[in-house]
């Protein structure tokens, strides 16, 4: 099975690295060689919810922890993943991902942002990746078959978010702008091996 995930993760970096150099019918065709590999081999999460972690300081760019401000969307977002019908269709998240520091005392903005979250469900948070590796989390995520038909929850870094949801399925992501907090993408996946991404705003905090 080795053999099989690092084959799997061959594939969706080759396909990341070259898709912006192809034409659209080259990058459907890259699209479909992820999703049939993965849905012959692997069982599929029924969604996984994206978000940017919470806001950072506004003084300077040094700081490695949430904002106050992105404290409190830390807290919102407990009863937001937990009650909200459009994030809980598919029951509670059974795992949350946060992305690691890319270097010794780097940010650790997604975990504080995924930590209420954790601390009220007595869920750990995984943070065996870092920014860079989305072809390993995309990987981990569509081989555990504990994840099949559940709800994954993931915090990552603005700048990677498309390539994340391309690992994970997406053929033609958008971009998320620099100034956004509040939005979630849920990417649902189905039987026949498609998957969609849908933009949901959180609104849960004055100004969002």
């Amino acid at each position: 099975m080795a053999l099989v995930d690092d084959l799997y993760a061959l594939i969706v970096q080759f396909s990341i690295k070259i898709y912006v150099e192809v034409d659209s019918c080259m990058r459907q065709f890259l699209l479909l060689l992820v999703l049939f590999f993965s849905s012959h081999v692997w069982s599929m999460p029924a969604q996984i919810l994206i978000i940017r972690h919470g806001e950072k300081p506004t003084v300077g760019d040094e700081g490695i922890h949430l904002s106050p401000r992105g404290q409190q969307r830390a807290e919102a977002l407990v009863d937001f993943f937990l009650y909200h019908p459009k994030m809980n269709q598919m029951g509670v998240p059974v795992a949350l991902f946060a992305a690691s520091a890319k270097k010794q005392n780097g940010s650790v903005r997604p975990y504080e942002t995924l930590l209420p979250l954790s601390e009220k469900m007595n869920l750990q948070i995984i943070r065996s990746f870092k920014s860079g590796d989305e072809a390993q989390i995309a990987t981990e995520i569509l081989n555990n078959p504990q994840y099949d038909g559940k709800n994954i929850v993931i915090c990552w870094v603005r700048d990677e978010l498309p390539l994340l949801a391309q690992a994970l399925g997406i053929a033609a992501p958008p971009k998320w702008a620099s100034p956004v907090f509040n939005q979630v993408w849920k990417i649902e996946y189905y039987e026949n091996g498609k998957s969609i991404l849908k933009e949901i705003p959180q609104n849960l905090l004055p100004g969002d």
